[in-house]
Order: C-alpha cells, then sequence, then structure tokens
C-alpha cells in the first residue's frame, strides 16, 4: 500500500479526498460509513471501526464501523472485559501516534516463525483470532476527561502485518478525524438532528458564532456573547475575518490579556442549519488535553496499557489468580507482566506496586472498584 507503488500526485490527491470525507462527517455522521471505506482503502484493512470508549473500564463503547456486521459490533461493545483489555492501551497512548496491536497490548518479543507475535490476552483469542484477523492499527484522535476515541482497523491474511508505512499513513488522517469527532461532540450530533439549528447551538456550554462570508457575526451563543463581552474573542469592527473561510481550519487566538484561545472553523453551507457561505465558529482554551483515569500514573512509569490495568486490579486487592482470570491470560503472563512493573517502578514487592497504584490512582477509578481504604 506504500506511496512507492502511486506518483506522489496520486497519493496526494488519494489523502485529499479521505480528508475532504472525514470532514463531511462532522455536520453529518451517517456519512462515516463512506468516509471509514476511504480510510480502508487509503491504508489497507478489512475491517475499519471509529470507536468512541467511555473511561470507565466497566462501560461499553459506541461507534461506527465498516466491514464489521451489527451483531458483532453489539456484542463487542457490550464485553466489558474485552473492552477493558484494550482501553488501557489507549489510556496510555499519544495522541495521533498510530498503534500495532501489539503496542495496544504492551507486547514485546520476536515474532514467531509464521510472522505473529505471542499473544496471550482475551481480546485475541476471542475476537481477533476466530474471525483470522492476525493484526490492527489504531490511534486515538479524542480524548476529554471521561471519554476517548479513534480509528482502529485489523487485517487478515493474506495482508501482511502493519508496517511503518501503514502507520504514516493512518498518522497523516488522525488530526483531521480528531477535528471531525470534536466538533460532532461539541453540536451533539443526537440532538442536532432533531432540533433547530439555533437552539442547539444556543444549549450549549461551547463558545460558538455563527459567522456569514466576510466573518460578520450572524449570531453568538450566550457561552460565545460573554467572551465577546469580556473582549477575549479578538474581533475587527464587529468581524472575525479568520472565519471566512471556504474550508475547515483551526486557528489560535490571543486577546489583550495574552490568554490564547483555539478557534476551529467549520464551513456549514445550508447542511448545517446556516446560510450558503455561513461558518460555525468553536472557541476553546488552549491547554494540555485532559487525561484519562491512571494516565499520569502511566506517563510517570513509562507503563504499557497492560501494565496499568494490572496495577490497578493490584490496588483493587486482586491477587495474581483472579488478574488472570480477568485478563484472561495465564498466571505465568501475568508474573512477567508484575516483573516488568517491578523493574518500573522501582518496587521490591507486588504489594509496594499496588499501594503504589491506589495513592497515585484517580479518584473515580478508586471509588468505583471499593479501593477506598485507607493507607497508613
Amino acid at each position: 500500500m506504500g506511496p512507492s507503488a502511486v506518483t506522489d500526485t496520486e497519493f496526494a490527491a488519494s489523502l485529499s479526498e479521505v480528508i475532504g470525507l472525514v470532514y463531511d462527517c462532522a455536520l453529518d455522521p451517517g456519512r462515516w460509513p463512506l468516509a471509514l471505506a476511504a480510510v480502508s482503502a487509503f491504508i489497507g484493512g478489512n475491517r475499519v471501526r471509529l470507536f468512541l470508549f467511555n473511561a470507565d473500564p466497566a462501560q461499553p463503547g459506541d461507534g461506527e464501523s465498516i466491514g464489521v456486521d451489527r451483531d458483532f459490533n453489539r456484542a463487542f461493545d457490550q464485553d466489558a472485559e474485552t473492552l477493558a483489555s484494550i482501553k488501557y492501551g489507549f489510556v496510555v497512548a499519544e495522541m495521533d501516534r498510530a498503534m500495532t496491536l501489539a503496542e495496544i497490548l504492551g507486547v514485546s518479543g520476536g515474532r514467531d516463525v509464521n510472522g505473529r507475535l505471542p499473544y496471550d490476552n482475551r481480546f485475541w483469542r476471542e475476537w481477533m483470532e476466530p474471525r483470522g484477523a492476525h493484526d490492527a492499527l489504531a490511534v486515538l484522535t479524542f480524548k476529554a476527561a471521561e471519554r476517548f476515541g479513534g480509528l482502529a482497523m485489523t487485517r487478515s491474511a493474506p495482508l501482511p502485518p502493519f508496517g511503518a508505512d501503514d502507520k504514516r499513513r493512518m498518522e497523516l488522517i488522525a488530526p483531521h478525524v480528531r477535528r471531525a469527532l470534536t466538533i460532532s461532540d461539541l453540536i451533539g450530533r443526537r440532538a442536532l438532528a432533531g432540533a433547530r439549528f439555533a437552539e442547539v447551538v444556543d444549549a450549549l456550554a461551547t463558545p460558538i458564532v455563527i459567522v456569514d462570508r466576510s466573518g460578520r457575526i450572524d449570531h453568538a451563543n450566550p457561552a460565545a456573547a460573554r467572551l465577546i463581552e469580556a473582549k477575549a474573542i479578538p474581533l475587527q469592527d464587529g468581524m472575525l475575518p479568520m472565519a471566512a473561510a471556504e474550508t475547515s481550519q483551526t486557528v489560535a487566538l490571543r486577546d489583550r490579556q495574552g490568554m490564547s484561545l483555539i478557534a476551529t472553523v467549520l464551513p456549514l453551507g445550508s447542511s448545517g442549519g446556516g446560510g450558503e457561505g455561513d461558518a460555525a465558529v468553536f472557541f476553546h482554551a488552549a491547554g494540555e488535553p485532559a487525561q484519562l483515569p491512571g494516565e499520569a500514573f502511566a506517563r510517570l512509569y513509562g507503563l504499557t496499557g497492560t501494565e496499568l490495568r494490572i496495577a490497578l486490579l493490584l490496588a483493587e486487592g486482586q491477587d495474581v489468580a483472579e488478574i488472570a482470570a480477568v485478563l484472561g491470560s495465564a498466571p505465568d503472563t501475568v508474573r512477567w507482566h508484575l516483573k516488568n512493573l517491578r523493574a518500573k517502578t522501582g518496587c521490591s514487592r507486588i504489594g509496594d506496586v499496588a499501594m503504589l497504584a491506589l495513592r497515585a490512582s484517580s479518584p473515580v477509578l478508586a471509588n468505583r472498584s471499593g479501593a477506598e481504604r485507607r493507607i497508613g
């Protein structure tokens, strides 16, 4: 699938077409199957899924897929244990960085003679292997305090495992998927389908303005009106010239006090409830992205997703056999991860790892798991 098989011009045209289809989904989520089909052709995958997960491992998932039947989607999204086995791989993931299945599951070591990695995981045995899939590629593109999402696909024979060029292609698409997902999330896509556009915009806490083709403000919701009144949104003669664009874009703004805002411009046309040439501009404060539960702890010690999950299960008071049952792995596999956990955290005993994880983990997870006990 690499660009060597096509000219640079053909590669650029193909990438541009995929990006355009992705942005079409921002205001019309019903177009995701078409966009995902284009992504599948651009990278080369058998099943492609746009996923949205609740950060709580016990909660189900959501998303759009192509090449995956609805019964599969329903069963997979409701399988909390299997979802948890891969969710933690995304907790420690970097935004917009593509990961193979080995990287998601935190597997290290060489491949066997058939090019396969030695997976000992419920996700592999119960979902990948029975469907003939031998590898997966995914990227985290959307992250809030309680949810995260992105793009994932699998491969089956005779296609080879995902390589560096496939990861590069996914990373070229990832920022655009992120913007489309963010915009869809901000405007509340389910509410938008059955309500008048202005009513939905006014009900949102996110500052939004609607501008005409010249950048003149036609409508500002209450959140945006407060920013305008406080002069936090820099205007020129009552207009937003940067919003007079025919294509989607993201712009960094700075007000008179030096505070930074990120403005995302989305041309509306008639499909978004506006007139021809109108655009919606979404504002949010510049800053670090929200962290998912356990993310700071994992980053501090360089843990993989599987190692993070095991540490949090230890903090809940579970032993090796119980953790192995939860992961769908052999006890020896859990012990191998525990050895790595002790090395990375500098703890000599498993109990010390559990204590460390309990002290460092999110209070939300501690409350959910019943690990509220006091540490002496």
